[in-house]
């Protein structure tokens, strides 16, 4: 403007808007309309099985009271501060505005339902204007006088006698947010617990709020802890202040991207004592500090889902009083940003991602609610394709598998991380299990072995189409006692599959059934590639030489396999070849380390006959072998030929 005077020298022009004002209009507008992953609310079946107990923070401060109209207007509720959130920065999510519930009032009994299940967490802090940046100007003072001990656990107790109260183990849940304030905690806690049974014969569980750098319930003298989020997940987090394009030059808030808060938490070790992990559905109190506060920017309905049903996993192989227990912040924590009741953005984008990781389904946008069953979880060949399907689902196609193993084996936290694992030890839990699929809204299946076929009748019987994978030749087939297994699951399958066409035939003639039948090979998941340098590493490794004959054998030692074969053409070649090197790669089975126990040993013992245990990563000795052996006497497909 000021060269366009200088050459004109006159007025009638304007100067360019700054960025700041031409984008907050755009920014509250996109805010307030729905987004791509806006989704309507859609409730799961009453029947749908729960994997873990999830309770959600519950702020009651909706309706209007006598102090707030005091200190703060007549009128005011949590819905005032929400009017003064504003965009910040290009892509900050603000306002906030509810949808189906509309702007509600507490103390309108149709808001809240009656048989709502709960538990208390009581804030034990002094009631300031923290909100309107006088933190010392206390409202409503929080003492701890000996001789109010009885009152504060009388009222406590009031609530536990309620029969929606949260109890583990029959001890009722009680929560205290800043455990660090009680003076002199350890003895002070120990004195309330002896008046909770003396006056009411009740035992609590005391977790304490891991916040403020207060972490650890032992040194207070309680049970637990829950976690706070953002509390301690942000500690050490990288800030996006620097990279923001800001709408408001005062802007002061810390801003961390939601996707490193979830990393942080799935990071964070278990510890010691118990404890209940916590997910945050975003978070934001612009609307109480005004561009000062804390922003966990970016935060997804996918990405929250991925994060509580990893807590919800954990939960399961670390109960609480027996309990899988999580927790969310929050439910209606709006000038927060933290909540789960429905916005005009998401819609209930956020409230359905967590009754689909609550119960094990698919995230949205899936192609299929899908179920995988293999008979157990050791590391043999038709276990390691199972698990590599489940993996290709997850990251190749977003599908999030149910997993259902008919017994359990040390591969099992492995299926826990690509899918939802069920158990089904014996008859009364596999029928359970399937009863519940169909509820959770499953119609197929991938049914892996024949060790597995009797699963596709009871499927059938739900409704649930199954595709039946067949490995087995008739030998395998026979020495199993699988022969009547297998037809009643192929009967049931919609599908069979089988992995080549001499499979098909073989096993179709010695059973006398002809089911729909497809040849497809299971593929390769080993993405193997000659490398020099690992080559020379893994005979490094064995002490081989550059230039011996190096001949390696793939799977599980047993006579199928052939390992009885394999040591014989070692033992043939060994004194025509010093420079040959045998390999085996994988475990041996139990019987043959005892019969050929003697042979194994002289074999070793000449230095050039090596068992190494099972690996997943096949690739170093892939490379450093000059010859497959094939000593299997009954082999469909291997994946090792493959």
């Amino acid at each position: 403007p000021f060269l366009h005077y200088l050459a004109h020298r006159d007025g009638g022009f304007q100067p360019v808007r700054p960025t700041a004002e031409r984008l907050i209009a755009g920014a509250v507008r996109a805010a307030t309309r729905p987004a791509d992953s806006f989704e309507p609310r859609q409730p799961l079946p009453p029947g749908a099985p729960r994997l873990a107990t999830v309770l959600a923070y519950y702020l009651p401060q909706f309706h209007a009271i006598p102090e707030n109209d005091a200190w703060w207007g007549t009128g005011f509720t949590e819905w005032t501060n929400l009017a003064r959130a504003t965009p910040r920065f290009a892509g900050h999510y603000q306002p906030r505005a509810p949808r189906d519930l509309g702007f509600y009032s507490l103390d309108d009994p149709s808001v809240m339902p009656r048989q709502m299940k709960f538990c208390l967490m009581w804030a034990n802090e002094n009631w300031t204007r923290r909100w309107d940046g006088l933190e010392r100007e206390i409202l409503l003072a929080q003492d701890y006088l000996p001789q109010d001990d009885a009152a504060l656990v009388d009222d406590f107790a009031r609530h536990f006698a309620d029969p929606r109260y949260i109890r583990l183990e029959g001890r009722p849940l009680l929560m205290i947010y800043r455990a660090a304030l009680i003076p002199d905690p350890e003895a002070t806690i120990a004195r309330w617990r002896r008046l909770f049974m003396e006056r009411h014969g009740e035992n609590p569980l005391l977790f304490m709020a891991q916040s403020f750098h207060d972490h650890d319930p032992r040194r207070h003298g309680l049970d637990g802890a829950v976690e706070f989020p953002p509390h301690k997940l942000v500690v050490g987090a990288p800030k996006l202040n620097a990279s923001l394009d800001r709408f408001d030059p005062e802007f002061s808030a810390d801003v961390y991207h939601y996707s490193d808060i979830v990393a942080a938490s799935l990071a964070d070790p278990d510890p010691a004592y118990p404890l209940i992990r916590t997910a945050v559905t975003g978070w934001d109190n612009d609307p109480r500090r005004e561009g000062a506060g804390v922003v966990l920017h970016d935060a997804t309905p996918a990405t929250y889902q991925a994060w509580l049903a990893a807590l919800i996993e954990r939960a399961r192989r670390n109960p609480v009083q027996g309990e899988p227990i999580v927790c969310i912040n929050a439910w209606n924590e709006w000038a927060e940003g933290a909540y789960l009741e429905p916005d005009l953005h998401y819609g209930a984008a956020f409230l359905n991602a967590t009754a689909r990781a609550i119960t094990g389904r698919a995230a949205a946008g899936a192609a299929h609610n899908l179920l995988l069953v293999g008979h157990d979880a050791l590391p043999h060949g038709a276990q390691m394709l199972l698990l590599h399907l489940a993996r290709t689902l997850r990251r190749e196609h977003g599908i999030v598998p149910r997993i259902l193993l008919l017994s359990g084996g040390e591969l099992v936290p492995d299926y826990e991380a690509e899918g939802i694992v069920d158990l089904a030890p014996n008859e009364a839990a596999l029928q359970r299990h399937v009863a519940s699929y169909r509820a959770l809204g499953i119609d197929a299946a991938i049914v892996n072995s024949l060790a597995s076929a009797r699963v596709c009748i009871p499927l059938a019987e739900q409704g649930i189409r199954s595709v039946l994978l067949v490995h087995e030749m008739p030998r395998l087939v026979e020495e199993r006692s699988l022969r009547g297994v297998a037809r009643q699951g192929m009967r049931a399958a919609a599908a069979t599959v089988f992995s080549s066409e001499h499979v098909r035939d073989t096993l179709c003639a010695a059973l006398d059934i002809a089911p729909a039948a497809h040849v497809v090979p299971q593929g390769n998941y080993q993405n193997v590639s000659y490398d020099a340098a690992a080559r020379k590493r893994f005979r490094a490794s064995l002490g081989i030489p550059p230039r011996a004959f190096v001949v390696l054998g793939v799977g599980f030692g047993d006579l199928r396999k052939g390992f009885d074969l394999f040591l014989q053409v070692f033992r043939l070649l060994a004194t025509a070849r010093r420079d040959i090197h045998f390999i085996w790669l994988g475990e041996t089975h139990l019987w043959v380390r005892d019969y050929l126990g003697t042979e194994i040993e002289a074999a070793r013992e000449t230095g050039r006959f090596q068992l190494l245990p099972f690996t997943s990563d096949v690739t170093p000795a892939y490379c450093g072998a000059d010859l497959y052996a094939l000593t299997s006497r009954e082999d469909p497909l291997p994946t090792t030929v493959i």
